[in-house]
């Protein structure tokens, strides 16, 4: 009995004609996976790039854009997952072809978001695929202003319009909202160490103005390196913080 198991355990991971794509939160269009990113301590990263070599491990790609993140390598080593493995189509056969990644970045490391739609190809300066339900092809140049990305339009542009001061710090932060017409509603943070656990975390549904700053006390936290993963207008953004 225990034999028939674990072989039928084997066949289901090991299948190359298993679809494990279903047992994930798909994302359906490229748009909604820049929309529901919501990975804590993962920054995404959005980049034009050239696919160098694959496997079915990780795949290297020549940064030929950075759109989003900080990115400041030529060549990035984008690692797969197995969701990623059994839903996506990229191969040998499309090594030196160009596409348009959103990504999940941790410092210089880069990961495919599983079982969604991370990447559209670019083609004499046109992106194909699935952008939206409705879109499936669009001028590169009109991607970054695409309202049908909602939030995804703008690449998650939270950094534009909120500040997080001072930093280094001693013993508390102050969250502002540096826009006098974008109004931060339901706000939320969380505090992660590097490590990836999470330390501490607040809410704030009321949201803030460009005049109130939100206080925040890091008094009892010891001396380091913080990621702040600040969640507002359906959209978030993670910020490094200091504390001496």
């Amino acid at each position: 009995m225990k034999k028939n198991l674990l072989l039928l355990l084997l066949a289901f991971f090991f299948s190359p004609t298993m679809n494990l794509a279903c047992t994930c939160g798909q994302s359906e269009t490229f748009c909604e996976t820049l929309s529901k990113h919501s990975t804590p301590i993962n920054e995404l990263a959005v980049l034009k790039g050239k696919v160098i070599s694959w496997s079915f491990e990780e795949i290297e790609v020549e940064v030929l854009e950075s759109i989003c993140g900080n990115i400041s390598q030529n060549n990035i080593i984008i690692s797969l997952n197995m969701c990623t493995y059994y839903h996506d189509n990229l191969n040998m056969s499309q090594e030196g072809k160009e596409y348009l990644f959103a990504l999940y970045q941790y410092e210089n490391n880069f990961t495919a978001p599983s079982c969604a739609v991370w990447y559209l190809e670019v083609e004499n300066d046109l992106v194909k695929g699935s952008i939206t339900a409705e879109i499936k092809s669009i001028a590169y140049h009109k991607l970054n202003s695409l309202k049908s990305c909602g939030n995804a339009a703008n690449f998650f542009s939270l950094k534009k319009y909120v500040s997080i001061s001072p930093n280094p710090t001693i013993d508390e932060i102050r969250i502002a909202n540096t826009s006098d017409k974008n109004p931060l509603k339901e706000l939320k943070i969380k505090i992660f160490d590097t490590s990836g656990r999470l330390v501490q975390n607040h809410s704030k549904p009321s949201g803030i103005l460009s005049e109130e700053p939100w206080t925040i006390s890091l008094q009892n936290f010891p001396p380091g390196i913080y990621l702040i993963q600040l969640f507002a207008n359906n959209t978030n953004e993670v910020f490094k913080i200091i504390k001496q």
